[in-house]
């Protein structure tokens, strides 16, 4: 089924109208004289068929909405104008069913026997049901049908105009068109093709960020950049050659390419409200229930925008920052303040010097992501935005081919991360996030990898390989290598990466090129480049960062270290900013079954306590349970992160005051910090804290909530 055109909003800014197929009253029957010299047959196509109807622009096909149709014949006076000297509002229903695949067939009620040997020109109007949204075709005036306010309009002056209280927001709901024919006395059949007066945009897009921060996603908005939208444009018949599929040349009845006399200030194609939607499992991206009212579809968390708008003629240099048609999302903070837009370019693929600034041509669908049936979401393919650039696909509205399967592609291949790659910097514990890999038109099969580039204040010879890659969504074996056939590049694929544990030793002091032990500790990270190759060649390269692992020494005698995570447990590096969130869950130390005598109570070894707790019956759920963590490319026995024993924590905590990195650690200062060394007979456990830039000692109820720290030998 074919239906309906106009503009869609998500999350109810409007519904959609009802389907009603344009039916024509007055043809004639059988055995009617169709025409005669006098009052010759009118046949009206619109393009190359005559196609079902629909009220909302909400796919690609070739479906159009005619609620009134006027004609308007121009004959030559003593001048060498032609002026307008009748009009006939012709009989065309809507009606309810119908399939009609011919021509409307009416007849010209118009006497033409005083025009004999004259060539007279014949003007077809055809608008939807947003008639009083242009005045036609005269352009000062608002009577379509009305010849006395037509009397001395010339075929020069004829236009569309927006009209006086109109807006912009009119003009993007309202589909028109018109056509011509010249024709003279004695001819007794005239036909006119229609075609769209408007061009239209099609949005439909997916993978919708839903923060920007801590701002969430308020509002989407198609925009026009730099351009405004036009508000008259000429009916003057003009003939114009265009080139058929085959190569040939032909000339074809149209109109003058683009509008005129811009609006003041109004540039918003659609917009649609995304606050009352939620943030899906992810944390990244919204998730938006699919739509299906009757008679329009969507895919689950997509977004369907569109408008028509008079042809527009480009006048700005071609360049990123003046792409033509520009895509917002709108972030604002809990409050509905401070806001902050994150904008699209939506790129031509056509030639280089079109790229960013196009012309919008009358009779043309410009389409941002797939949508070729209303009411179908099959061979849907909305684009992602997942990157910074979307790519717009053009197509003659009345030559779409509804066989073709749209892939859904980005103007180049892109690698989409949830991490600021110039910012963000790994924790020194294994972990493992989902990357995505979106095709441009012409990927072909492609490999994953990676390469380590650098290894922190410590560069070694041969650095280990520590990036390994599967499909998400597979419990296939990690490797250090993905391959994607040329099939599977056709559409975008998620990919889990896994990063293992960054532990090498550190002799801060011998370290010399940076000049404070701050520095030192900022600077430990090592680097590579995740790397996406096609046929051998490398394509693309995103950066990846990864702290090492704070190394302590202590204060025993063997002066033996231990590796120390850069978080709290629970705690975040904020993606976008990489900086600490204070965002650490206090927990419980437990153990509410276990006799207080055997609580594990080392207090150099975390992890003699983890091997010593994990045969007590309070061992689940418990801090020192919670904080273990096997470890990916460590050694034996430290193949557990643990919680810390109380001289391990007090050792971490009296670094951190000696490097005055208390805030760039992510240690909370006054805040107790569990330890895994129990307090025989107390029901409590140690902890140890930071208090007037002093370590201090305690111990506390084991119900008492505090923060953890994980650690892990050499």
């Amino acid at each position: 089924m074919r239906t309906i055109f106009r503009t869609i909003f998500m999350g109810g800014l409007m519904l959609l109208a009802a389907c009603k197929a344009d039916v024509p009253v007055d043809s004639p029957s059988d055995g009617e004289e169709a025409g005669t010299e006098d009052q010759p047959e009118l046949t009206i196509a619109v393009g190359s068929d005559y196609l079902e109807s629909r009220s909302q622009l909400t796919s690609s096909e070739g479906l159009q909405h005619i609620e009134s149709m006027y004609a308007y014949v121009f004959a030559p006076d003593a001048g060498s104008d032609e002026t307008c000297v009748y009009v006939q509002k012709l009989e065309w229903v809507p009606a309810s069913e119908a399939n009609v695949q011919n021509p409307f067939r009416t007849r010209l009620k118009f006497d033409t026997r005083s025009y004999s040997g004259k060539e007279l020109t014949v003007m077809v109007v055809a608008v939807d049901n947003n008639e009083d949204t242009y005045n036609f075709p005269n352009g000062k005036k608002t009577g379509h049908d009305d010849l006395e306010s037509l009397k001395g309009l010339t075929l020069d002056q004829a236009k569309l105009k927006l009209a006086q209280g109109k807006s912009g927001d009119d003009m993007c709901h309202t589909e028109i068109f018109a056509g011509w024919q010249k024709f003279e006395y004695g001819d007794q059949l005239i036909s006119v093709t229609l075609n769209r007066c408007v061009a239209g945009v099609l949005c439909y897009v997916t993978d919708i960020p839903a923060m920007s921060g801590e701002k969430k996603a308020t509002t989407m908005r198609l925009c026009l950049r730099k351009e405004k939208l036009g508000t008259e444009f000429s009916l003057k018949p003009v003939t114009k050659e265009v080139t058929q599929p085959d190569g040939s040349q032909v000339t074809v009845n149209s109109f003058d390419s683009y509008a005129t006399v811009s609006t003041a200030d109004e540039q918003t194609l659609a917009s649609c409200d995304l606050s009352g939607y939620e943030t899906r499992e992810d944390g990244r991206l919204l998730y938006i229930p699919a739509m299906d009212n009757g008679e329009v579809k969507t895919k689950e968390n997509s977004v369907l925008l569109s408008a028509y708008l008079l042809p527009l003629k480009s006048t700005a240099t071609s360049s990123p920052e003046n792409s033509t048609l520009v895509l917002y999302l709108d972030y604002a903070d809990a409050n509905g303040g401070n806001t902050e837009s994150k904008e699209y370019k939506i790129v031509l693929g056509s030639t280089e010097t079109e790229r960013y600034a196009y012309s919008l041509e009358a009779n043309r669908i410009y389409s941002i992501g797939s949508k070729p049936v209303s009411d179908e979401v099959e061979s849907d393919r909305p684009a992602s935005l997942e990157g910074t650039s979307i790519e717009l696909n053009v197509m003659d509205w009345d030559v779409v081919d509804f066989a073709t399967e749209y892939p859904q592609y980005s103007l180049d291949t892109r690698m989409v991360v949830p991490y600021n790659t110039e910012n963000y910097i790994f924790d020194c514990i294994n972990t493992t996030f989902t990357m995505r890999i979106i095709p441009s038109s012409n990927t072909g099969a492609w490999t994953l990898t990676s390469k380590t580039i650098s290894t922190g204040l410590v560069q070694e010879t041969n650095p280990m390989n520590f990036i390994y890659f599967r499909k998400a969504g597979t419990t296939d074996s990690w490797a250090n290598q993905l391959d994607c056939s040329a099939e599977e590049a056709k559409n975008p694929m998620d990919v889990e990466v896994q990063l293992y544990d960054f532990v090498a030793d550190r002799d801060y002091n011998s370290i010399s090129q940076y000049p404070t032990l701050q520095e030192k500790l900022e600077n430990d990270y090592r680097t590579a480049n995740i790397l996406l190759y096609e046929g051998g060649i490398e394509k693309l390269s995103l950066p990846l960062k990864q702290y090492n692992a704070l190394i302590i020494t202590m204060s025993d005698k063997a002066k033996s270290k231990r590796a120390f995570s850069r978080l709290d447990y629970g705690q975040t590096f904020d993606w976008n900013t990489g900086e600490h969130l204070q965002d650490a869950k206090q927990l419980q130390w437990g153990f509410w079954t276990s006799t207080p005598g055997y609580y594990p109570n080392d207090e150099d070894d975390g992890y003699k306590n983890l091997e010593e707790a994990r045969d007590q019956a309070g061992w689940p759920s418990s801090a020192i349970q919670l904080c273990s963590k096997s470890s990916l490319g460590g050694i034996t026995p430290a193949d557990y992160w643990y919680l810390p024993a109380k001289n391990e924590l007090k050792a971490l905590l009296e670094f951190v005051v000696e490097a005055e990195g208390v805030h760039s650690m992510g240690i909370s200062t006054d805040t107790y910090y569990h330890t895994s060394t129990g307090k025989a007979l107390n029901f409590s456990d140690h902890v140890v804290y930071i208090s007037s830039e002093e370590v201090k000692t305690d111990y506390v109820k084991r119900t008492t909530g505090g923060n953890c720290r994980q650690a892990r030998h050499l």
